[in-house]
């Protein structure tokens, strides 16, 4: 079956946030701040505070974007487990880029290499780092694409 790529529905809240609330779980560096039913209520509430995003679909989500178009910002990208290495994050990222096809900023966490790999692939360059605000205490790296690859 091919997976398809479509815009984020409410109804794919609770499945995005239960694929990062399973990523939280299984990534060692990233101390978990809220419980999986407070992610689940920010999930909840998430397109209605201004975010888009495309979901990629096979039998249920298997990956998502969410981004905030004036801010030209994306939010999060995240692909379940067991769907990844299947170009569905390259998929979803040139979603993201065909809504916002100016610029587009984003945060990676410091530790998380292969994203920062992913996103430099991808035409992002970093443009600084992100002192940790949030009690999780893990510094970021912002990364700004600006049309082009």
């Amino acid at each position: 079956m091919m997976i398809e790529l479509r815009p984020v529905t409410q109804s794919d809240m609770a499945q995005c946030a239960a694929i990062l609330n399973d990523w939280i779980d299984e990534t060692p560096w990233m101390p978990r701040e809220l419980a999986h039913d407070e992610i689940e209520r920010i999930y909840d509430k998430a397109l209605a505070n201004g975010r888009e995003g495309f979901v990629a679909w096979d039998d249920g989500v298997c990956g998502y974007t969410l981004f905030v178009r004036a801010e030209q910002r994306l939010a999060v990208l995240y692909v379940k487990r067991g769907s990844r290495q299947q170009q569905l994050g390259t998929r979803l990222l040139s979603a993201v880029k065909e809504s916002l096809p100016q610029r587009i900023e984003l945060t990676c966490y410091e530790p998380n290499a292969r994203a920062q790999q992913f996103y430099r692939r991808h035409g992002f360059r970093e443009v600084g780092r992100v002192e940790p605000e949030k009690e999780n205490g893990v510094a970021e790296l912002k990364f700004v694409w600006t049309g082009h690859d």
